[in-house]
């Protein structure tokens, strides 16, 4: 069968872009309040301030089997939607002190392995108190599962909860309200005070490089072949180049990953040999890695898939096939062992 050129750069395009192309969409996230007791405190929160650095979203969310990457917003305005939060579970009272609140922090995030998603909501928030800076609160709210997408919106309520009970923790331990005056000036809108460095906590840990060129040895992993080997470097986040051979054959092609993740699963569109001009296919496969030990770097290694029959032997055939017509299609499959490089 001769190979259809066109038709496998209409594939490759759609795999290599259509992924970018859903990523437009945006996953909001609801600010639901708990029914968590704060009418004993001594303030309540009179003005919202958003001081991030990005106010385009507030982080990225990954969804469906594919993990497709997504900008995360909230429901509405970042201020009012806050705003709207804070008078629900802190009312305005006559005996309570007005505060503001500063964000210079509010992302979500996720990360993905083979088998896990691992999501993150960070936040870090300034109280001020007749224009002074009181307390800088810093919270990080982590959860994992098959699919934690759903759970962000939790996260980020159990977040905001931690910060008011820390400030509101420092508020009595500290007398706060008591050493100040009750004169509070209006805060103008363009309000943008600096806050001097601080020490992260230990959860804020910086990113890890990893090393994600991946080499693999195993059973029809270096094209059809008994015994092989494969090759992969990953020149783009979600896009490698790949190629091996063994006994007896070789392979070459692309893989799409589904995360950035040395660890992320993979689609793999690749032509193979076999038996060095006995057999040819392109097909496409989907892989991922199955890890051992805490690093995650030696792993059980397989992909899936089927294959198109661009060529294959008369001989090689009736040994394959037997009396059986050769089909257009043939199961392609994989597995071993791999470890970065």
């Amino acid at each position: 069968m001769k190979l259809n050129g066109k038709a496998i750069f209409c594939f490759l395009t759609l795999m290599l872009f259509a992924p970018d192309a859903m990523a437009q969409k945006v996953h909001y996230i609801r600010l639901i309040p708990d029914r968590m007791d704060f009418y004993d405190s001594q303030f309540y929160i009179d003005t919202v301030v958003d001081a991030r650095e990005d106010k385009t979203s507030i982080g990225t969310v990954r969804m469906g089997l594919l993990n497709v990457k997504r900008k995360a917003q909230l429901e509405s305005d970042f201020s009012t939607i806050l705003n709207r939060y804070f008078a629900t579970v802190l009312p305005q009272m006559l005996d309570k002190k007005p505060v503001t609140v500063v964000f210079r922090k509010f992302s979500v995030s996720e990360k993905a392995s083979f088998t896990q998603e691992y999501g993150s909501v960070n936040i870090e928030v300034d109280f001020y108190y007749q224009n002074d800076s009181v307390y800088s609160s810093y919270q990080r709210v982590a959860t994992r599962g098959t699919d934690v997408t759903g759970q962000h919106d939790e996260s980020v309520v159990r977040a905001l909860e931690m910060a008011i009970m820390d400030f509101k923790k420092v508020v009595t331990e500290k007398r706060i309200f008591e050493r100040m005056s009750d004169y509070k000036e209006d805060i103008p809108a363009s309000f943008s005070l600096k806050v001097p460095e601080q020490r992260k906590p230990e959860a804020e840990e910086a990113p890890i490089k990893e090393n994600r060129n991946i080499f693999a040895v195993g059973y029809q992993i270096g094209g059809y072949t008994l015994i092989g080997f494969n090759a992969e470097v990953r020149i783009l986040n979600y896009f490698g180049l790949h190629g091996g051979g063994g006994i007896r054959g070789y392979t070459a092609g692309v893989k799409i990953h589904t995360g950035p993740g040395k660890n992320s699963p993979f689609f793999n569109v690749s032509y193979k040999d076999g038996g060095f001009g006995l057999i040819s296919t392109m097909g496409l496969e989907f892989g991922g890695r199955i890890t051992f030990g805490s690093k995650g770097d030696f792993a059980l290694h397989g992909q899936l898939g089927a294959a198109e029959i661009l060529y294959i032997d008369k001989a090689f055939a009736e040994i394959l096939f037997g009396d059986i017509p050769v089909p257009e299609r043939m199961l392609s499959m994989g597995i071993g062992f791999s470890w970065p490089f």
